[in-house]
């Protein structure tokens, strides 16, 4: 039996369960720009978009370059096909199609596709130019004649043709018929004269372009079974040669006019692609056994194995200028190597997975989220972030769902298993084993005893959610074919189950005895979604014929239909007050209906994928809506508008954005899956920190923080920064050099950082205008105290836009520091600073003064054990000492003494007390502050340190390992209302990251926004600093025993919000490092730490 590729791609992912089936929604179509939401038109491409980096959700089948080397091109069996920016690996745009291949002029991407057509589209729009129609089967391999004036097709089985299009008409001009099978891969011929196919059949033939007749024929490779065949061919640049590669595990270099093969090159598995070198010196070979190979042309020996991928690889190419090898593979990933180290550069790969189910925790707190990437996601909408990441799952999560009392989560996977997890610690309770297929639905009962799963296996099964113990099993309706039970759902009262069938019927069930009551039917496709009106009157479905339906439920009487959907409804919800009916759908939107007229009151449209999941917030006033957009959008129930945007990456990184361009994410916007784009430049989130950065953004949306939201100009237009080239200091020259040229934004600031370390605030001087056409800068770095010696250093430069809101990623050069590299052990530093006994009485606190002599202690212990006694330099400043008070004088003092640090030395700052924030800059309160009114200027200056100021300190310590911790709280008076919401202000939180950026510092800051969050008597600590002591004592520590910063910091993000949930208040800790590093601070061992002190915890007390 002949099977096609597309027919065997097509059933893979539909078991691979990526989306629903049959005529119930459409294969993932990827209109331009359809894998990244966008506030902006992808036909607009001034205006920037924001893309979410998906990748591809299948193999990669097809790679290549833009003619000038800054794009690659990537082709994938979920026929889509990906552009990317070569220099940062970031998604700039999609496109529909498979195979892929760049024009020669690089204005345009050609894409083949499963529906029979080969699309030319502009590369800088995304906007389709023209269609070339006419193949009897679907399009595999595509290619542009030299002069770009042909494009060039190949078909598969059923057609079995190459075509010749004219790119201007779209009309066919030749067809070269004779192959008896598919056809693979096609190529031209340098000078454009021949036409070189490889087959199924086992030949690769040479035509002529003209005349379309067959001139040659390469034959020998006797591959009999299943795929055989020739896969991959091409032409030597100097078109002397032909090179074929086939299902023999060889590829095969022929002389073009004699047709005898001149060398072979041997794989351990099939050779699926090769290529040639533009100097023609190399030959490069991709093969299923998960490797591309380099050879020498003319020795035939192996020169470089490129090893790293997955899977098979499926398509291999050179840069255009040689230097580099591209290759894609079947694990989903492109990569880009070093060809004379066979070194991987960069990884071109999606950073966020669909989301298939979301759900608002009972009280309105949480939102919950699970898909494709395996994993369920919590966020806490009054802090703000994702908090919890709930990873055991095998395969895609398809639906979650809250208990009732919101402690617990549920999820149901494609991995045959529900799970319940401890909403709390995120840890997996039990387990709900039993289904020989997938999970496709999960439901808690109003009481929360039981739990009801629906699988593909055509059950439904009612478990008990104390033991894990099935109750009862439903058994559904026969189906032929992908299907079973799609959704369940419980009555109000628990007393019936409901099921939604593939076959098109809804069956209601008693939940005591197990027996059918009633069956819905109406429906002409699958039911992929059920629920039941708060009253448990009605019964509302979704089904696969693009229409919801309200039931009454007593009589199984069709009472009303919401109509208007373009494709299947994935998901359906009634409203709290059961007055309206919310759906989502395939097209891509979600719809609001009035429940008595069937009237639609409104349409959420933004997504760029199939919407698959709906919710209510518990008052109605939200919507929230789960994409495979890989987006988790929140509404206004009652205008329509969209709110933010909610994104969770594979690394565990999140961000939310806001339709102005607001954005608040991890590492202050240092995230890898989410950017904007600008014709084709991809501009990274935290880029535009300046201007758009929003700590609290979605605290804010939802109202959980009532500080208002920056006024901003909406992120429509972009005033692009200089583009910047650098000449490397070198020992002989210790100068860089900076070349800037204006881009139409002007000329901004120029910042110079050593090692992650501002050197240079502005390093233009007074003689570069901000309307300059360009501009050159030097800088001199000889001897400069950050430079570690006999190392190498990395100096990194960044300029804005004259306006300032909009800087350049980092454009970064090595420096060989001249002199002999640092043998001696470093040096821990410490300033460990409390405050408790203000001059005035008012701001006075309890803790703050002992919080940092205990942490002293703590920092003495683990700096002795790892670098040696003498190798702590601990200046430690409270008022429980008052020759040694932390006056701002004795804190200049203090800070002045880490100039004699060497970059290599490590440096911890600990200050405990009062923080203040006004404007963009947080103050720390010193012992000679009375009241937290920093009005006037002298009073500011004689009593508290801006982070302006302690950004000036740090920059004059030449070390480069630092961290800081910022204990903290807002001065205030006592407030009843524990529960009340009491974050750090947003200009705190930018204060905290601009430090962070400017100084390479690793920090931490409590959040405490008065005393009740800050110092409990159940501790009789800090919050923060009572984590950060639990920490060391043993919970937080690297391998049992080395203090890392970036653990311990993250072990007190986690520990202090269920610290302050112990004493009914609310406090989360920021962390603002740079991304990827971390260090170790100190070592303890069990007698170390015996002897850190830790207040046992006490009944709470209120403190007076």
């Amino acid at each position: 039996m002949i099977i096609s590729r597309y027919f065997i791609v097509l059933c893979l992912f539909l078991s691979a369960a990526l989306l629903c089936q049959g005529n119930v929604f459409p294969a993932y179509s990827a209109e331009p720009g359809s894998a990244s939401f966008t506030t902006s038109s992808p036909q607009e491409p001034s205006r920037p978009g924001l893309v979410a980096q998906l990748g591809h959700s299948f193999w990669i089948t097809s790679v290549c370059f833009s003619p000038d080397g800054r794009y690659v091109l990537t082709g994938s069996d979920d026929n889509t096909a990906c552009l990317w920016d070569r220099e940062t690996g970031k998604e700039v745009r999609k496109f529909e199609g498979h195979s892929v291949a760049f024009s020669p002029d690089g204005r345009y991407v050609l894409t083949g596709s499963f529906d029979k057509t080969a699309r030319l589209w502009d590369a800088k729009t995304g906007q389709e130019v023209r269609r070339f129609e006419g193949h009897a089967a679907s399009i595999g391999p595509v290619a542009f004649s030299p002069d770009g004036r042909y494009v060039l097709t190949g078909s598969d089985f059923g057609d079995t043709t190459a075509r010749l299009w004219d790119v201007e008409t779209g009309l066919e001009v030749r067809k070269f018929e004779g192959h008896g099978w598919r056809i693979y891969s096609i190529a031209f011929s340098p000078d454009g004269r021949y036409v070189l196919t490889g087959s199924e059949d086992n030949t690769a033939r040479l035509w002529d372009v003209e005349t379309g007749k067959e001139v040659k024929k390469f034959e020998g490779y006797e591959f009999e079974g299943y795929l055989g065949g020739i896969y991959s061919v091409t032409f030597s640049p100097d078109g002397r040669y032909v090179l074929t590669g086939g299902a023999d595990k060889t590829a095969l270099l022929w002389d073009r006019e004699t047709r005898e093969e001149v060398r072979k090159f041997g794989h351990a598995d099939r050779v699926h692609s090769v290529a040639f070198s533009p100097d023609g010196r190399y030959v490069l070979t991709g093969s299923w056994d998960k490797t591309a190979r380099l050879w020498d042309r003319e020795t035939g020996m192996e020169v470089r194995k490129f090893e790293g991928h997955a899977d098979r690889v499926y398509s291999v190419v050179f840069s255009p200028d040689g230097r580099h090898v591209l290759t894609g593979s079947w694990d989903k990933t492109a990569r880009l190597w070093d060809r004379e180290t066979g070194k991987e550069v960069r990884k071109f790969e999606g950073y966020a997975g669909g989301i298939f189910s979301v759900a608002f925790s009972p009280e309105g707190r949480y939102t919950l989220t699970g898909g494709l990437d395996k994993t369920a996601r919590l966020w806490e909408l009054g802090a703000g972030r994702e908090v919890r990441k709930l990873g055991g799952h095998a395969e895609a999560i398809r639906s979650v769902a809250f208990s009732p009392d919101g402690r617990s989560v549920l999820t149901g996977s494609y991995d045959k298993t529900a799970r319940l997890w401890d909403r709390e610690t995120g840890k997996e309770v039990r387990k709900f084993e039993g289904h020989t297929k997938r999970i496709f639905s999960v439901a808690f009962s109003r009481d929360g005893r039981y739990v009801l799963t629906g699988s593909e296996d055509k059950t439904a099964r009612l478990w008990d959610a104390a033991t894990g113990m099935e109750v009862r099993k439903l058994e559904g309706p026969e189906y032929q074919g992908v299907g079973g039970i799609l959704s369940v759902a419980f009555s109000p009262d628990g007393r019936y189950l409901l099921t939604g069938n593939r076959d098109g019927t809804a069956q209601l069930w008693d939940r005591e005895t197990g027996e059918e009551v009633r069956v819905f039917e109406r429906h002409e496709g699958g039911i992929f979604s059920v629920a039941f009106s708060q009253d448990g009157r009605y019964v509302l479905t979704g089904g696969g014929d693009k229409t919801a339906l309200l039931w009454d439920r007593m009589t199984g009487e069709e009472v009303r239909k919401f109509e208007g959907h373009a494709e299947g409804v994935a998901s359906v919800a009634f409203s709290p007050d059961g007055r309206h009916v919310l759906t989502g759908s395939g097209d891509n939107t979600a719809r609001l209906w009035d429940r008595e007229t069937g009237q639609e009151l409104s349409r959420f449209e933004g997504h760029a994928g199939m919407t698959f999941s709906v919710a209510f917030s518990p008052d109605g006033r939200y919507v929230l809506t789960g994409n495979l957009d890989s987006t988790t959008r929140l509404w206004d129930a009652t205008t329509g508008k969209e709110l933010g945007s909610l994104i969770s990456f594979r690394d565990g990184t999140w961000a939310v954005v806001d339709s102005e361009g607001r954005f608040d994410a991890s590492n202050g916007g240092d995230v890898e899956g989410l950017h904007w784009v600008v014709g084709n430049e991809p501009i990274a989130l935290f880029q535009l920190k300046e201007r758009y950065y929003e700590p609290g953004l979605l605290a804010k949306i939802m109202g959980f923080n009532k500080e208002a939201l920056r006024d901003v100009k909406a992120f429509k237009s972009v005033a692009l920064y200089p583009a910047i080239e650098l000449t490397k200091p070198v020992a002989g020259n210790p100068t860089l050099g900076i070349k800037l040229t204006n881009r139409g934004g002007g000329i901004g600031k120029v910042v110079v950082l050593i090692n992650g370390k501002e050197m240079a605030a502005d390093a233009r001087g007074e003689k570069v205008a901000p309307d300059a056409t360009s501009a050159e800068v030097s800088v001199n770095i000889k001897n400069h105290p950050y430079l570690v010696p006999g190392k190498k250093n990395q100096i990194e430069v960044k300029v804005y836009n004259a306006e300032g809101y909009l800087s350049s990623r980092g454009v970064v050069v090595d420096y060989d520091a001249p002199g002999m590299a640092p043998s001696e052990i470093p040096t821990l530093w410490a300033i460990v600073a409390g405050v408790s006994d203000y001059s005035g009485e008012a701001i006075d606190l309890r803790y703050a003064a002992k919080d940092a002599r205990d942490v002293a202690t703590a920092l003495q212990l683990g700096g002795s054990r790892l670098f040696g006694a003498d190798k702590v330099k601990l200046l430690t400043l409270t008022t429980l000492t008052p020759d040694k008070a932390p006056t701002k004088d004795n804190l200049r003092q203090a800070f002045k003494e880490l100039q004699n640090a060497k970059p290599w030395d490590i440096v911890v700052v600990y200050l405990a007390g009062h923080g203040v924030a006004k404007g963009d800059e947080y103050y720390y309160l010193t012992r000679e502050a009375r009241s937290a009114d920093l009005t006037d200027p002298a009073v500011r200056e004689r009593v508290a340190i801006s982070s302006a100021e302690m950004v000036e300190w740090i920059k004059q310590c030449p070390s480069t390992y630092q961290g800081m911790v910022l204990d903290t709280c807002a001065a205030g008076t006592f407030e009843k209302k524990l529960s009340e919401k009491r974050d750090i202000s947003s200009d705190q939180v930018r204060a905290l990251d601009r430090m962070k950026d400017r100084t390479g510092f690793h920090v931490l800051m409590g959040s405490a926004a008065d005393r009740v969050s800050y110092e409990a008597t159940q501790y009789e600590q800090g919050l923060l600093t009572y984590a950060l002591l639990k920490g060391m004592k043993g919970t937080a520590l690297r391998e049992q025993e080395f203090i890392d910063v970036s653990t311990l910091f993250n072990h007190a993000v986690d520990e202090v919000p269920r610290l302050a949930r112990n004493i009914g208040g609310i406090q989360s800790p920021r962390i603002a490092a740079p991304k990827g590093t971390s260090f170790d601070i100190g070592q303890l061992k069990e007698e170390d730490r015996q002897k850190i002190p830790l207040a046992q915890s006490k009944p709470f007390l209120l403190p007076p």
